[in-house]
């Protein structure tokens, strides 16, 4: 299990996430479970958390994506996992490296907050440093008010999760 399991609002301690030699990643994921597929980052977070993380790994909660980047402040890695409408078939995972995010990144559901993830970058990289970041994506197929994944993404949670665990093992 990892080490801990926080919502945006309870935060990170700078004290924990800078370990003397030890680099930190935060693995967050955006999303609102009452807009059923916009969800999906949340779900595979909670599968993540029974699995066996490296000890610098914290498993963050945003509902939006500007509560997501205030929470990668002093990680040196990111992993974020958000529901994205790229036009491909409900339950697709896309993972963007950190050297085309800029290029390919699509923007998230309405469920996942008004600004776009490359939006909230652009303004946070103003700010302060933004760590090097890859992003999960998976395709919904609904995004209405309701709660509950729709079957087909509910099927791509384990390649979420196999995809997350994949990227941990080479930044962890």
């Amino acid at each position: 299990m990892s080490e801990r399991l926080l919502t945006a609002d309870e935060g990170t301690d700078e004290e924990d996430v800078e370990q003397e030699g030890t680099a930190r990643v935060a693995v967050v994921a955006v999303g609102d479970e009452r807009h059923r597929d916009a969800g999906v980052g949340l779900v595979a977070l909670r599968v993540l958390a029974n699995e066996a993380l490296p000890p610098q790994v914290d498993l963050i909660e945003a509902e939006t994506t500007f509560q997501a980047l205030v929470e990668l402040e002093g990680y040196a890695h990111a992993v974020v996992i958000i529901a994205a409408d790229s036009g491909a078939a409900p339950g697709t995972v896309r993972v963007y490296a950190p050297s085309v995010l800029e290029s390919e990144l699509v923007s998230p559901v309405s469920g996942t907050g008004a600004l776009s993830l490359q939006d909230a970058l652009d303004l946070g990289g103003l700010a302060m440093p933004v760590p090097e970041l890859h992003v999960v994506c998976v395709q919904p197929k609904e995004v209405a008010p309701g709660t509950g994944l729709t079957p087909e993404v509910g099927a791509a949670v384990i390649r979420v999760v196999g995809e997350v665990l994949r990227l941990l093992a080479d930044l962890a």
